[in-house]
Formats: C-alpha cells, structure tokens, sequence
C-alpha cells in the first residue's frame, strides 16, 4: 500500500508540475456546441487555479502564420544597428519601437544596484493605435455580447475619464463604437495609452506592416474568444469580459535573446552570476545553469499569448519549482496577468515565470551561438474598463483597466 501511494502521490504532483494543452475549437462555435463550450471552461479554470499558464490549440491560426510573424520579428533584428536605433523607443513618449539589449526593459531588479545584471535581450514594441487594427468582425463576441445585458455592476466604480466624458456610460464597448460614429474624433484617442508606432518602411523591411498588422488582429480576435471561456469558467455572464475588450489596451513585445553566457572565469560559475539578479522563490541560473535572459516577473495586464521559436521559458508551479514551458508547434501559450488575479479576488493566479539564455551546443562557435525570438501579444482590456474584484464587497471602491 505504501509504495501505491508513494506512485500515486508522484504521479499526481507529476501531473501537477505540468502545462496543460487546451483545444478552444469549441468556443469558436458559440453559442451552440453547449457541451464542448462548458468542458473547455473547465479546463480553462483549471488552468487558471493550478499552473496559471495553458497552451491553447484550436484557435483558427496557421502554424505558416504563426511562423511568418515570427520571421518578421526576427529579420527585424537583423537590421543593422542603426536602422533599428532609428526606431529607437526612447523617441516615442509611449516607449514604443526597438529598445537595444541592455536597455529600459530590466526584469531582473536587485535591491543592490551594483548587482542587477541587465536582461539579456533586444526588444521591439508596438501598441494599440491609429497604424493599428482594430478587433475583427466576430460572430462569437457580437453572440457573448447579445447574450445578456451588460450589467452595471461597477456603479462603484471611480469614473476615471476626461471631464467632458463623464456621466456618459461607463466604457464597455458599445457606448464606445456608438460614440466613434457620432464623433469626428476616433474613440481610440480617448485613450492615453493608444498612439502611433515606430514601423520600419517597406523600403528597409518588405511586408513587416502587413504580416504585423494582420498576426495582431488575428490575436485580437483570439483574445476576445478566451475571454468568453474566461468569462463562461467563473459563472460570469458571457458578455462580462468581452464587453471590455472592443478596443483594447493591446501591445506586443518581439524580443531576441541572443548572448551567450560567458564561460566561468575563476572564483565565479554561471550559477553565481546568475544568482546575483533576480528575487523569488529559487531563482538561480535555472536547471541546466544558464544565465537569464529575462528575469523572474508577473505579467501585469490582463491576458498574455506568446510564441516562440526557441526553448528557455521557465513557470514557476503553485509548489514554488521551476518547469519548462516547451514550444508546440501552432500553439499559442496563454497566461493571466496581476490585472486577472486582482479582477478574479485572487482565485486565478498571475504566474512568475522567466527566460533562461539559449545554450550554445560545445561544437558551435560564439559567431554562430543561437537565438530566441519570441512575440508577447498583451491583451489588455478598454482603457477606462470598470475593473473590481468580483467576488468583493458592493462597498468595496474598484478602478479602472487603464488606472
């Protein structure tokens, strides 16, 4: 009986320690296919109260499609250094466009400043805008959206728009797409975290607007459909999320992860300097003692899909250890941010998790050491979206996506 349990108890905290796969088809066939919509909910709550991070399959994009934005990504670091410092994102008052590695986006922070090792990584930013898509025509969000009435259940809620907007109803969507075709001013400029890109001219990049432009309109829409199984996994009306999401707060982060660790010189090793930087829980160099190329941290918005082309993210489990998150072929992988922890009064989690450095194979040269692309969609929600706690207190004041 003792070694039955001993199995047992391995082959749970087994399964526990692992990053569940998720078909969503289903969602795509809402309002009818009742059964299939509720057992991809449950796997989505799940997901959310366990690992806190799921891949999703099922989701209507093409492995090609995933792959060509990834190589646009990519060709775009291989632009020479001042063709990217021309994009360079401290000329954009919303930090947007190419950040050199060593650059603003630190996440590995040390109370000894002496001792922060800079994240080794260069990153391109592009946010929600005029020179971006809007969410697509969706038969799933209009369905959610004529489900039920969106409620106002965030009355409480501090009206955080400009002065000449408020009093009129409170940001879910709707009242937004209204107000854009009564208005001469887009609804997207009421946004302070809406504004222009720094894109490469086709001249220096052939196709990188269109591919970019098509990958993140195509994420929107996946991003509206998990909202509804989001939404359907806490008993929440199906419209709750999705009423918040018409005109998102969105921003996508390409990042290369292209140095090497050094080789151990005397008195330090890999693990030693790697140590030096990040704080959490068991936050060395990793399994395999690589150095880190992102830093531990939670995401802090609402909703993050991610692809990549290489190995080195790492999720840290409710037990407080390190697991891979592998790369499967046409899946996105899907976590929730602090903004979905706090939304949900904490019962889904906002996962740490980090990057670990490409190893360079013994037989390879540092000429040839490989890299990591990786494209971090954001999906926020409506900038002035009500967001409270849903299971808190009426009494208790909320605030708002963008606050």
């Amino acid at each position: 009986i003792a070694c039955f349990l001993k199995n047992l108890i391995s082959s749970l905290d087994f399964i526990m320690q692992r990053i569940p796969l998720i078909d969503i088809s289903p969602l795509f066939q809402y309002p009818s296919e009742k059964d299939s919509v509720a057992s991809v909910s449950k796997a989505i709550a799940d997901a959310c109260t366990g690992m806190g991070f799921f891949y999703c399959t099922g989701h209507g994009m093409s492995d090609a499609q995933i792959s060509e934005a990834i190589g646009a990504a990519r060709s775009l670091f291989e632009l020479d250094m001042q063709q990217k410092q021309a994009m360079n994102s401290l000329n954009s008052p919303l930090r947007r466009g190419y950040t050199p590695q060593g650059g603003q986006h630190n996440c590995n922070p040390s109370e000894n400043s002496k001792a922060c090792m800079p994240d080794a990584k260069e990153s391109y930013v592009l946010g929600a805008g005029p020179d971006m898509p809007k969410p697509p025509k969706n038969p799933v969000a209009e369905a959610a959206m004529n489900s039920c009435p969106t409620k106002a259940e965030d009355s409480n809620v501090p009206d955080q728009r400009p002065a000449d907007q408020q009093g009129q109803a409170q940001g879910t969507g709707r009242e937004l797409q209204g107000q854009q075709q009564n208005d001469q001013e887009p609804a997207d400029a009421q946004s302070p975290m809406h504004g222009s890109n720094q894109l490469p001219p086709e001249s220096v990049l052939p196709g990188f607007q269109g591919i970019m432009r098509s990958y993140w309109q195509q994420l929107l829409g996946v991003s509206q459909v998990l909202a509804l199984g989001l939404a359907k996994s806490l008993d929440l009306p199906d419209s709750f999320f999705v009423s918040k999401m018409q005109d998102p707060v969105a921003q996508m982060l390409c990042v290369r992860y292209n140095m090497q660790a050094p080789p151990p010189s005397s008195g330090a090793t890999h693990a030693t300097a790697a140590t030096q930087a990040p704080a959490g829980p068991d936050l060395g160099s990793g399994s395999d003692d690589r150095l880190l190329g992102c830093g531990t941290h939670t995401d802090c918005g609402f909703m993050t899909l991610l692809c990549s082309d290489g190995e080195g993210l790492e999720v840290c489990t409710p037990q407080g250890t390190w697991v891979a998150a592998p790369v499967i072929p046409g899946a996105l992988l899907v976590n929730l941010g602090d903004m979905a922890a706090m939304w949900t009064n904490g019962r889904y989690r906002s996962t740490p998790h980090r990057v670990l450095l490409p190893r360079i194979p013994s037989s390879s040269s540092t000429s040839h050491a490989p890299s990591r692309v990786s494209l971090v969609f954001f999906c926020n929600c409506d900038f002035y979206a009500p967001v409270r706690a849903i299971e808190s207190s009426n009494s208790e004041e909320g605030t708002t996506a963008g606050r």
